[in-house]
């Protein structure tokens, strides 16, 4: 996780096996409860997906937020 609460901004970074795994995530407590909470205090949500192979693990910030769409 990164954060700039100040400015209104949360990034986190993360593996996923697949979509479905994702999202069962997602929608389980307490994920789906906790983002309820926080909502008021974030910014506009964005995401960006893509496919890394295992060697690319862990993740880089840089290249991840690069990923992010422009607003």
């Amino acid at each position: 996780m990164d954060a700039r609460p100040f400015h209104r901004k949360f990034w986190t970074l993360s593996v996923w096996r697949d979509q479905q795994a994702l999202m069962d995530f997602v929608r389980a407590m307490p994920h789906s409860r906790t983002m309820q909470l926080l909502a008021p205090h974030m910014g506009k949500s964005q995401f960006a997906h893509w496919t890394v192979e295992s060697h690319e693990i862990p993740l880089d910030w840089n290249n991840a937020k690069a990923r992010l769409p422009r607003v």
